[in-house]
């Protein structure tokens, strides 16, 4: 018989666990782990090197950290709205890990809305490998339809796809969470604070808060989604060309073709009691497809972006 205290096996496989994700991470991102632990076990800060010092990117993405000696795999057809028809969805088959965690942990996240990411890390202690799912989504995208009733239970099994493997990458681009939130918010308003202003003013507030938002670090993560990339090319487009960007410029373009000078012709904006010059209008024109096109690039965000490493059918659709 053993003499003394026993560890228990789940905290050796929790610690296992945990040493791994810090083999996983760069080592210049800071790991504080919440003790004692309410259900997020770590507050991970992220940095990045800037003129050969490491700056933090005031980025943060919390983690909860299970380990595993026997992680159990299951197939499954993509959760959603009815997108497929049933042969289609007898013949897209999704792997998966299977894992149960507690209700009161998604309650939690739930509570905590979607500016800040919460990853579920499940580790594969024997075969080291880390699988994670983006709590957050998966309340919003997974149990909307597979489990509405989930908090009258105690746990949950969710199903987390095979391929979402946990890498520095990954981690970077839930770390632009909020940022991407702030970014969407303040295109919005701004959206809502000019519709009602006449064209020379209009134009005038747009360009003061373009300049500020196009130093916005959510920009960053335009190599990883072309539609935002898009939208900040747009943007300096705009901002280098006197706030004239393709639709506006095409406008211009037919005038000159007529011969007409753009300064100096009128024309008729939207609802302006009086024409104003076809160069301000050009002006004016830009910035109402800008902040549309910014609106619908948000739309997408929420509507598809969120669904991505979910085991939903929209992920499919995106990922295939």
């Amino acid at each position: 018989m053993a003499e003394g205290k026993i560890r228990d096996t789940n905290h050796i496989v929790e610690a296992k666990s945990l040493l791994f994700l810090q083999s996983v991470l760069p080592i210049e991102w800071v790991q504080r782990k919440m003790e004692p632990d309410y259900g997020i076990d770590i507050d991970l800060e992220l940095f990045e090197h800037e003129d050969g010092v490491c700056v933090t990117l005031g980025e943060h993405v919390f983690f909860q950290v299970k380990g595993t000696e026997y992680p159990e795999f299951a197939t499954i057809k993509p959760i959603g709205e009815q997108l497929y028809t049933k042969k289609e969805l007898e013949e897209k088959k999704l792997p998966v890990l299977k894992f149960v965690v507690d209700v009161p942990l998604l309650k939690l996240v739930e509570r905590m809305g979607s500016a800040i990411p919460v990853l579920l890390v499940v580790v594969d202690i024997k075969e080291q490998v880390a699988y994670y799912a983006c709590l957050n989504d998966y309340v919003h995208n997974v149990l909307l339809y597979r489990a509405n009733d989930y908090r009258e239970q105690d746990s949950i099994t969710i199903y987390i796809p095979k391929e979402n493997v946990l890498k520095p990458d990954v981690v970077s681009w839930y770390g632009k969470r909020a940022k991407l939130y702030g970014l969407f918010q303040e295109l919005l308003t701004l959206s809502d604070n000019v519709q009602y202003l006449n064209a020379n003013h209009k134009v005038g507030v747009m360009k003061r808060h373009l300049e500020k938002i196009v130093k916005s670090d959510a920009w960053s993560v335009c190599k990883r989604w072309m539609a935002l990339e898009e939208l900040r090319k747009q943007l300096e487009d705009m901002l280098k060309s006197d706030m004239v960007n393709e639709a506006g410029k095409r406008m211009l373009d037919r005038l000159v073709e007529k011969g007409e000078d753009p300064s100096s012709k009128v024309v008729q904006y939207g609802s302006e009691p009086t024409q104003i010059s076809a160069l301000l209008a050009s002006q004016a024109i830009s910035c109402d497809t800008f902040l549309d096109q910014a609106k619908a690039v948000g739309a997408i965000f929420e509507n598809h972006i969120r669904h991505m490493g979910l085991p939903t059918q929209v992920n499919w659709m995106i990922s295939h």
